[in-house]
């Protein structure tokens, strides 16, 4: 088909009107990645329980020691458990471990005649374990007095 425009000596092409109708699309904007969801952070490590082994090896053997009225080895071995403990306050069985420790300590300095050192090392034993009680059946009068100073002591602290 040819019309005429509006200078009628310029042919103009019309559309064939029954063609079907072309669509152009513009381009998709551009979409930003999606955000991953947030990870949640990685589980701590199981805080692995320190091998008490050596340091019970340690401790029978300060024991066997107080038992044979070798106090000074006693003590010794008392004071090695104590040092090595001081770095895991916080770990499973090292409280308990520590006043066996100073118990065993306090018991062989006062066999030494040590009472004021004696009462120090139960003021630790009891700020390891506050209920800590001693064997009356087991434990020497004369022990016993230097503990309840340290449990008096300690009582008097705010």
């Amino acid at each position: 088909v040819v019309a005429r425009g509006k200078d009628a000596a310029e042919p103009t092409e019309v559309p064939d009107l029954g063609a079907p109708i072309r669509v152009a699309l513009a381009p998709a904007p551009e979409r930003p990645a999606p955000t991953p969801p947030p990870r949640s952070p990685a589980p701590a490590p199981a805080a692995v329980p320190p091998d008490w082994g050596r340091t019970d090896a340690a401790l029978r053997e300060a024991e066997a020691n107080l038992r044979g009225a070798d106090f000074e080895r006693a003590l010794k071995g008392a004071e090695g458990v104590r040092r090595e403990l001081q770095g895991q306050a916080s770990a499973p069985g090292a409280g308990e471990r520590r006043a066996r420790a100073e118990v065993l300590a306090a018991t062989a300095e006062v066999a030494l005649g040590r009472d004021e050192a004696a009462r120090r090392s139960f003021e630790r034993a009891l700020a390891a374990n506050p209920k800590l009680e001693l064997d009356p059946a087991r434990t020497s009068p004369k022990v016993r007095r230097v503990f309840d100073a340290a449990r008096a002591a300690q009582g008097a602290k705010p």
